[in-house]
């Protein structure tokens, strides 16, 4: 293809695309909701490792 030159691209096809890519982003939002820590989680795993230090 010349450079400067581009196809058509309809619109439909970009909200498509657009929608597909927040329902990739939703579960993995829920995939890592449940294989990560939360931060409270996190915090009390540190409090717990400093009073075996203490």
């Amino acid at each position: 293809m010349p450079e400067g030159t581009r196809r058509r691209f309809p619109a439909c096809e970009t909200l498509r695309i657009v929608d597909g890519r927040w329902d990739h982003v939703a579960s993995m939002h829920d995939h890592l909701a449940e294989s990560l820590p939360s931060g409270e989680e996190l915090l009390e795993e540190i409090d717990a490792e400093e009073a075996e230090k203490a």
